[in-house]
């Protein structure tokens, strides 16, 4: 979910599609937006639902959606396909520079806003 502060009247409640070479038109990823001025104008307590649910969905898609990578990878293995393990450690050493060339283009502390989502998402992942 995200809070976007816009800067037209009302509410738009149109949802994100990512679409690119490989992957499948199935409508199954969207994004719900809303604007920071309706999102600021509900009481606290609806504030804070809309925000965990958002996580709560989050954690639940992404789980399910590992459930099925995982039967789906065991498919292809099955059916005779290799799949190839990276060397993580390398490929996070070779990447770590990427976010100091956009992170002075970003709103100040969105990159360490960003770390901290994925740590809370993590840490609720691995119990």
């Amino acid at each position: 979910m995200c809070v976007e502060d816009a800067t037209w009247e009302g509410n738009d409640d149109s949802h994100l599609f990512p679409l690119d070479n490989s992957q499948a038109i199935t409508g199954a990823v969207q994004a719900v937006w809303q604007q920071a001025k309706f999102f600021q104008g509900l009481t606290p307590d609806l504030q804070k639902v809309i925000l965990q649910t958002g996580k709560d969905i989050t954690l639940f898609h992404n789980n399910l959606q590992n459930k099925m990578e995982s039967q789906w990878k065991q498919k292809l293995i099955d059916k005779g396909m290799t799949f190839v393990v990276s060397d993580q450690a390398a490929f996070k050493k070779r990447l770590a520079d990427i976010p100091n060339k956009f992170t002075a283009k970003w709103a100040p502390g969105l990159y360490l806003e960003i770390q901290k989502e994925i740590r809370e998402y993590q840490a609720k992942k691995a119990r």
